[in-house]
């Protein structure tokens, strides 16, 4: 029995070493910095985190180096500012060598921040959407460059980091305000609701862009739709459709009417008839831009759309046509005439008036504003 144990001791212990000796090192595959570039005035220290890659890498062994240690030199990350100048921290790992940097500018004293800008002062946004603000700290070598953000009705729009959220339909004024000085921009912030109501008939407040879905804000062109057709047709650059194909289809679609199988319009949306788009024939309408794209707006001052003028597609090869100059929408009501079915009715509208077209060839590609099922 003695002998037995022993045996199978060995065995286990033999076994243990096998399977932990097969075990695989996890091998590093980079490195990275939590700053890529920081400003330091003379005397300061800054504290640089390095993150060795895959997580579980076996060796995470690293050294630091400065390209300038005259400027400024690390030990285990911590940067210490010693004359005016720049320097590059690198940071590099033992295993593979592999490399990260830090460029670092080190003043004679703290830099003052002298204001901040706003890369936009207004901003439209549909309810459930979200926008993002980007600043500029002057000057650009500011020592310290820590902004706050805050709305001033975070039931219409909040903000987090530049990132704004529209809640509900209203107006908000975003404000960054810097750290240093208290410097403050600010950006006005529409809300706009999913649709306005406009002589009975709720309109979508944005294009479709690819079939089941909205562009994300009032001004974006969306994909072009020939007649009857649920494949959209890019409305900018190369000709390319929702499916990613690139062969124009000059044929014809039948029918007297758009069939909801093929109606590219959001769940509970649909193609407006073409009596449903004489409502924007016979509403107010003006010529406008919003946030640099021309347009027109339809309805009264307060309870209005925006088409934007995106042109569209010809009928032959798919070219390219009028784009900021005129804008053209279908319904999904057909026009015959003596045996023809080439046709059907829409609306096109440019810097001097809005007019229906009836003869608008089925294999044009136009915009599509949905009504509300």
């Amino acid at each position: 029995m003695k002998n037995n144990f022993l045996k199978i001791t060995t065995i286990t212990i033999l076994l243990l070493i096998i399977v932990t000796g097969c075990k695989k090192e996890v091998d590093v595959t980079g490195i990275s910095l939590d700053k890529n570039d920081i400003t330091l005035s003379i005397g300061k220290t800054e504290t640089l985190t390095a993150t060795v890659h895959p997580h579980n890498a076996a060796n995470k062994a690293i050294s630091w180096a400065s390209s300038n240690p005259s400027v400024a030199t690390v030990i285990n990350g911590v940067v210490i500012a010693n004359e005016e100048g720049t320097a590059i921290i690198i940071v590099a790992t033992e295993e593979g060598n592999y490399t990260a940097m830090c460029e670092v500018t080190v003043t004679s004293k703290d830099v003052s921040v002298t204001g901040v800008m706003l890369n936009k002062t207004n901003l439209t946004l549909i309810v459930g959407t979200m926008g993002t603000l980007t600043t500029t700290v002057v000057p650009h070598d500011a020592t310290n460059k820590a902004v706050n953000w805050t709305s001033s009705n975070a039931t219409v729009a909040t903000v987090a980091n530049g990132i704004i959220t529209a809640k509900e339909e209203g107006t908000a004024i975003i404000t960054v305000t810097t750290d240093d000085g208290n410097y403050t921009a600010t950006c006005a912030v529409i809300v706009t609701p999913e649709w306005v109501e406009i002589d009975g008939i709720k309109w979508a407040t944005r294009n479709v862009d690819k079939p089941g879905n909205f562009v994300a804000n009032p001004e974006d062109a969306g994909m072009f739709y020939q007649w009857n057709r649920k494949i959209g047709w890019s409305s900018t650059g190369y000709l390319i459709n929702s499916n990613g194909g690139t062969t124009w289809d000059s044929s014809v679609a039948t029918g007297d009417s758009w069939e909801k199988s093929n109606d590219p319009c959001p769940t509970g949306w649909r193609v407006p008839t073409m009596v449903e788009l004489s409502s924007l024939i016979n509403a107010h309408s003006e010529w406008s831009i919003l946030n640099g794209v021309n347009g027109r707006y339809f309805g009264a001052e307060d309870i209005r759309v925006f088409l934007p003028a995106a042109g569209f597609r010809d009928h032959e090869i798919g070219m390219l046509n009028s784009v900021g100059n005129a804008g053209y929408c279908w319904s999904s009501t057909a026009f015959t005439f003596t045996g023809e079915y080439n046709y059907a009715y829409g609306i096109n509208f440019d810097s001097e008036l809005v007019s229906w077209f009836n003869g608008g060839y089925r294999s044009q590609a136009f915009s599509i504003r949905c009504v509300l099922e």
